[in-house]
């Protein structure tokens, strides 16, 4: 058996031998940021669904200002949109709930107890938020059952009628008890303590805002552990370029037996997209609360 490092290439680069100790090191180091990087993808791009919920409020709300139509083809149109948006944003977050625990918990000798602090956070947000939920039982409801938007309202009003010329646009979509009922396998508990109507623009709020808080600690569980993997990355690129006298911007790493080869490839340009999208999503705790454009 021999490990060692080399760029890959067809050059007369020579190879820089590692003990195995060493090699498993810098791979598991190298899975551990893979890893780590899949799952800020994963909470981007729910975070970018929730984005064009906010923005098709946005839109129907203006739209409906500037151009007065008041048919049954528009209402049914933008119905479908927040619909299509909804769906989308849930689904996403569904996927990124689902994954939380497995991949926070990857690559770890305490995986078991790592997920059950996960589990742990996800079981806090449903205990106390009856929003989180609503929206839990509600994505079973779109995905096996039927819609969730059963209506939407705009309606405009002046903060100060007397002294303000400024107008507040505003839109509200609902979820109805009575449309959700006819489901007999929406979660009993869950309609039991539903109101007539809950407003969706509010309850997607803080089921975001909660997903947000799940996602930012269940991070730093292993902050420390993903900066040590790249420190061990970067480390080893580091040391092939003092080796071969030449800087290099990635290396394979290898293990040869006979006439097998494993490699894996040593790049951090990656991982730098990784630290990128954890520097840009922080926990957005006090979403709930945030209000654009007055929607």
């Amino acid at each position: 058996m021999r490990w060692y490092l080399h760029p890959g290439t067809l050059d007369n680069n020579p190879k820089f031998d590692i003990t195995e100790a060493e090699y498993e090191k810098i791979r598991s180091a190298s899975a551990l940021l893979t890893c780590a990087l899949r799952t800020e993808e994963r909470f981007e791009i729910c975070k970018r669904y929730f984005y064009d919920l906010e923005l098709e409020i946005l839109a129907i709300t203006l739209e409906n200002k500037l151009d007065r139509d008041f048919s049954y083809e528009r209402f049914f149109e933008n119905r479908l949109k927040l619909e299509k948006a909804t769906f989308g944003f849930v689904t996403a977050a569904k996927h990124v709930i689902e994954k939380l625990a497995s991949d926070f918990s990857s690559n770890h000798a305490e995986a078991k107890e790592i997920k059950q602090q996960i589990k742990g956070f996800l079981s806090a947000e449903y205990d106390t938020s009856f929003e989180y939920r609503f929206v839990e039982a509600l994505r079973n409801h779109i995905l096996h059952h039927g819609g969730s938007v059963h209506g939407y309202s705009t309606s405009a009003s002046k903060p100060d009628p007397f002294n303000s010329p400024v107008v507040n646009l505003r839109l509200s979509f609902t979820a109805n008890k009575s449309k959700i009922s006819e489901n007999s396998g929406f979660k009993k508990t869950v309609l039991n303590e539903m109101p007539e109507s809950v407003e969706l623009k509010s309850a997607l709020r803080v089921y975001m805002a909660a997903i947000s808080r799940v996602f930012a600690r269940s991070r730093d569980l292993r902050k420390l552990d993903i900066t040590a993997a790249r420190d061990t990355v970067t480390d080893a690129i580091s040391r092939y370029s003092t080796f071969c006298g030449t800087p290099q911007r990635y290396v394979t790493l290898y293990s040869e037996n006979g006439g097998d080869l494993t490699k894996t490839q040593l790049l951090t340009d990656w991982d730098d997209q990784r630290i990128r999208l954890w520097e840009r999503n922080p926990e957005m705790s006090n979403l709930s609360n945030v209000f654009l454009l007055d929607t």
